[in-house]
């Protein structure tokens, strides 16, 4: 059970643990949730009904989740997938915390002063706040202030807008890290149509390391993880329990991760020039609040 196929971290680990289970003369029913808690809980309670073996998961909220107190209720084997949840049973993740914490610090070590954290529904995913947690720490380790958070509904229409205020509300911010790759290079893209030039006057760091960030121009700095290894895992320590032998320690790649430098990040900008720039941003973005508002009376 995964969220989405469209983000190619998660078809890829999909890839994964379709390739032990395979191999273990297992298949697997796969159900995408959406993001969306109360969808998570019934695809749990369908999936048991089919009396599936085990379960392998990716939550919204692992540690408060109702369907993994489901499982757990029902003593099924299931292995949670992206969630880093210290104390579970099992699972396959990255300490997001750990890794964000390097995007705080290669962001750091180019000069850049006050970050930026962009993610989608910071209170429905762990993940989300792990990466914010490790950002705030790097940010206290090198003495910068903390992060300031802009979160942005998935293929928001109005992201150009967004960012515009968010950036025109925080001028100091050179660098923004997104919460994962995709949502990088969607930043990227509306950075662009605003006039902005990455890395020159914003830089920007992802997280999943997806190869298509290595096609766009500039390339994508980013937090590189291993989805594949993550999915072999995930099946190979449902399977273990299963047949109730001893579970596999997790392959080193499942769990590593590493910042892979790329053309989006760069020095920290100029603030002289940046400064007009987002000055028209501001001007920019009062002029389309006024529409709005116009547009209500009518």
């Amino acid at each position: 059970m995964v969220p989405s196929i469209n983000n190619p971290v998660y078809a890829e680990a999909v890839q994964g643990l379709q390739e032990v289970a395979t191999r273990n003369a297992h298949q697997i029913l796969l159900s995408c949730t959406g993001y969306d808690i109360k969808q998570e809980l019934a695809a749990v309670k369908t999936l048991i009904g089919k009396r599936v073996d085990g379960l392998i998961l990716t939550m919204s909220d692992a540690s408060r989740s109702e369907a993994v107190k489901l499982i757990r209720s029902r003593k099924l084997p299931y292995c949670l997938l992206f969630n880093h949840e210290p104390g579970a049973p099992s699972n396959a993740a990255v300490d997001n915390a750990l890794a964000a914490y390097q995007a705080g610090k290669a962001f750091a070590e180019h000069g850049h002063r006050a970050l930026g954290f962009v993610t989608l529904r910071l209170k429905q995913s762990d993940r989300a706040r792990q990466r914010l947690e490790g950002l705030s720490a790097a940010c206290r380790d090198f003495d910068l202030p903390a992060p300031v958070l802009l979160e942005i509904e998935e293929q928001a229409r109005d992201i150009d807008s967004k960012l515009a205020a968010f950036l025109a509300g925080n001028p100091m911010i050179s660098g923004i890290f997104a919460s994962n790759d995709l949502m990088a290079l969607d930043l990227m893209a509306s950075l662009r149509r605003l006039g902005l030039v990455v890395p020159d006057d914003i830089s920007v760091i992802g997280f999943d390391g997806i190869s298509f960030g290595q096609m766009m121009q500039p390339t994508l700095a980013t937090i590189v993880t291993d989805p594949y290894a993550m999915g072999q895992a995930s099946a190979e320590m449902v399977l273990s329990s299963i047949s109730k032998t001893a579970s596999p320690a997790p392959a080193p790649k499942a769990a590593q991760f590493r910042f892979r430098p790329g053309g989006s990040i760069g020095a920290a900008a100029e603030r002289g020039m940046l400064t007009k720039k987002l000055q028209l941003l501001r001007q920019r973005s009062l002029a389309r609040a006024k529409q709005e508002t116009s547009k209500q009376e009518r």
